[in-house]
């Protein structure tokens, strides 16, 4: 009798309603309860998924911040509460488990179950019985602790133990709490319910009166005793093949109503995400949002964090790429990490588009072609002939082969892509994916903060801030910059390269032996930086 003891569930405070602009705050406890159980942080992406495959709906997805775990609660309305979950789930690396509920459940009552397909990891068809009855906290400042104190056991093999048991001499009730806790008195009250001549109750302990037959036939009945016994049942199984996700009306609903989601945690997210492509959750993330608020920076300084730079680890590309450019590129660094900054015009043409959408598709090996003639683009055996056949390979040799051959003006005809992409753009969400083509194959973030937002971080970052050089200020110049850049009356939006200018000028001053008075220097500011 397979037992699945889960551990308690401390201080969840959980709001009822997911509403859209709920949705970061009941994640929260969440992955509270993740990294404690886990020992792994993790983060809510910040979109409500919509997928179809084996199974279908809206999900809420955390990913883990080494890319090698994720979490989707399933509900079947882009509008859910919590206490509409209708499956799980999991995936760990390359596998994914699906878990489906009988009925609808709430959060509390599966995240043990989450935590123990994350330990166990089987792939197996098992069946899960998630606690009944478990109380949640509204989301209040002086909430109480949420504590979940029953277990998550496999619902067949505990109604086969209990039957089992109840065969035997001196069965009671307190030997089935030591077994299976509280959910194993349901069953044997729903065992007495539906088998009122065969089982009597005498005091604590209960009497079997039945045969072999009987025994049988109970086991035989297990859906129908845990079901009386009022037990919310999960099958796990594995999936096959990939999802699909993609955007419809009622999730752009939701999108337009959230609560908006902080700018450091937006930046935040942006760096999750990166972490996600290097870990190869995704071929691609496309970055949207204005100039000027740390798109390119924050990417930057992330793949620096991880060992890589220009040439070294990623390629970044020229600001503007037509499609035959684009396509040589991809040939070129067809195993590579591809940076593409300033490069919107791509999107201007739907053949680039398409090739985008090919090369952050979900496969492994992406298969990509050029289907107008041209000399320039030539068969494999052309290629092998010229070049020699080294050019597919992801090495030293295959990479300088294919440097010549893009410097040649040289590609393939077809050839299979197995890099990745990250995609920083100015334009807004619906004009980078007007379709919701892009985010069903990659990562897709929305960097849009409010001017106040961005003058709250330059107060944050002025102060260490690099200026030209041999140029110097203190930090209280630096500090009031912002304040003239916050209280001024540009007509640009708040972005940081304008404070950069405006640091610049104030020190510039300085070592020009200038003296600007407060409202000339908060005009020249106003009107140059």
């Amino acid at each position: 009798m397979k037992r699945f003891k889960s551990p308690k569930l401390q201080e969840v405070v959980l709001k009822e309603a997911i509403s859209s602009g709920a949705i970061s705050k009941a994640a929260e406890p969440i992955i509270r309860y993740l990294k404690k159980k886990t020992g792994t942080e993790f983060f809510a992406y910040p979109d409500i998924e919509k997928f179809s495959g084996e199974t279908s709906g809206y999900g809420l997805r955390l990913f883990s911040t080494d890319g090698k775990r994720s979490v989707r609660f399933n509900f079947t309305s882009a509008s859910p509460d919590l206490y509409s979950v209708t499956g799980v789930s999991v995936w760990k690396g390359s596998k994914q488990l699906n878990v489906s509920f009988e009925k609808q459940t709430s959060f509390v009552q599966v995240l043990p179950v989450v935590a123990d397909l994350f330990d166990k990891g089987s792939t197996k068809s098992t069946v899960y019985s998630t606690p009944a009855n478990v109380k949640m906290a509204e989301l209040l400042e002086d909430a109480d602790i949420v504590s979940l104190e029953e277990d998550v056991v496999e619902s067949g093999d505990m109604v086969d133990g209990i039957i089992d048991m109840l065969s035997q001499p001196g069965f009671s009730k307190s030997k089935v709490y030591n077994a299976y806790r509280s959910p194993g008195y349901k069953v044997i009250n729903a065992l007495v319910a539906e088998y009122p001549d065969v089982i009597t109750k005498q005091g604590t302990k209960y009497v079997f009166d039945g045969s072999e037959s009987d025994i049988q036939a109970m086991k035989n009945n297990k859906e129908r005793i845990m079901k009386t016994a009022g037990i919310t049942a999960g099958t796990v199984t594995a999936v096959s093949s990939p999802e699909k996700i993609a955007p419809d009306a009622d999730t752009v609903r939701v999108e337009e109503n959230w609560e908006r989601i902080a700018f450091e945690q937006q930046l935040k997210d942006l760096r999750n995400l990166i972490r996600l492509v290097l870990g190869g959750a995704s071929n691609g993330l496309f970055v949207a949002g204005r100039g000027g608020i740390g798109k390119t920076w924050n990417v930057e300084e992330e793949l620096k964090e991880a060992g890589l730079s220009d040439g070294n680890g990623y390629h970044s590309t020229p600001a503007g790429v037509s499609t035959a450019g684009l396509y040589n590129l991809l040939f070129r660094y067809q195993h590579d990490l591809l940076v593409f900054d300033d490069s919107d015009d791509v999107f201007g043409s739907q053949t680039s588009r398409n090739l985008l959408k090919n090369a952050t598709d979900t496969k492994p090996k992406r298969k990509l072609g050029w289907t107008k003639r041209s000399k320039s683009h030539l068969t494999d055996d052309e290629i092998d002939e010229e070049y020699g056949s080294q050019w597919k390979d992801d090495s030293e040799a295959g990479q300088k082969t294919r440097d010549e051959m893009y410097n040649a003006d040289v590609a393939a005809k077809i050839f299979y892509f197995t890099g990745k992409i990250i995609f920083i753009s100015n334009l807004p969400m619906d004009k980078l994916d007007p379709d919701g083509a892009l985010r069903t194959r990659g990562f897709l973030i929305n960097i849009d903060p409010t001017d106040e937002e961005v003058y709250d971080l330059m107060e944050k970052i002025a102060p260490n801030m690099q200026l030209e050089e041999g140029l110097y200020l203190s930090k209280e110049e630096r500090l009031y910059v912002v304040k003239l850049l916050r209280e001024g009356k540009s007509a640009q939006t708040a972005n940081f390269r304008k404070l950069k200018r405006g640091l610049n000028m104030l020190a510039g001053a300085h070592v020009a032996g200038v003296t600007i008075s407060d409202s000339e220097l908060e005009a020249m500011i106003g009107r140059y930086a």
